[in-house]
């Protein structure tokens, strides 16, 4: 049989099903992760983390190997086992299935660590009251928008494959006069300071403090961000 064993809730799982006991230790589960494959058969000479992993699926037999994340934490555990240590292939052959499999595996652990942390930090952008957009420093793409920046201009959708001026300034044909793209880049496009200033809504007439400045977007271009905050009452 062949299970992959997600992290300790579904190993506990599988052992309930081949009815051993339901855990495997703290410090088992860290010698796991320091061995790239591990092949163990039921004998009387079987080391105690070995019958452990053992009895935790009910295996006379059993091949293994740990998926682990990039700090090298157990995240999952990939194996192949049987009641029956004659029928379990040899470690042979399953040892570079293994060793690929995890790898893929720990790959993806990775990029689903990636995707929560950024879904997270969206959400934190999204509750902070502050309205951001960020674009690329030579096209003027849009990269990034923020709900409450997108809300009043019907929503993130809106943002998408448009230039900034495009979204804030329909009928526009190129990039604002008072863009201050100039005044947060050095000669060399490296970015040099915050810029601040004022701004009000045309559509509504609302005035924001606004912040400007550059920086590496995550594939390595220039990018902008613009950040601001509405002082419509400070103007009254």
């Amino acid at each position: 049989r062949f299970y992959l064993a997600e992290k300790q809730q579904s190993a506990e799982a599988a052992a309930d099903r081949c009815g051993a006991p339901p855990k495997f230790k703290t410090e088992g589960a860290a010698w796991l992760a320091q061995q790239a494959v591990v092949s163990v058969g039921r004998s009387g000479h079987n080391a105690r983390r070995e019958t452990e992993l053992l009895d935790l699926f009910g295996a006379d037999a059993l091949v293994a190997a740990p998926v682990t994340d990039e700090n090298g934490e157990p995240h999952e555990l990939v194996v192949f086992f049987d009641r029956n240590a004659e029928k379990l292939p040899p470690e042979t052959a399953v040892r570079l299935p293994l060793l690929l499999m995890t790898r893929y595996l720990s790959s993806r652990v990775y990029q689903s660590k990636l995707w929560r942390a950024r879904r997270s930090l969206e959400s934190v952008l999204d509750n902070t009251g502050i309205d951001i957009y960020v674009n690329d420093f030579n096209t003027h793409d849009i990269l990034y928008v923020n709900e409450s920046m997108a809300a009043p201009y019907g929503g993130k959708e809106q943002f998408l494959g448009k230039k900034c001026w495009q979204i804030l300034f329909p009928g526009q044909n190129g990039p604002c006069d008072f863009c201050p793209q100039e005044k947060i880049a050095d000669e060399d496009g490296n970015p040099t300071r915050v810029y601040t200033w004022d701004y009000q809504r045309p559509f509504d007439g609302a005035w924001f403090r606004v912040f400007s400045a550059a920086f590496q977007w995550e594939d390595g271009r220039m990018a902008h961000v613009v950040s601001s905050a509405d002082i419509t009452d400070n103007k009254q």
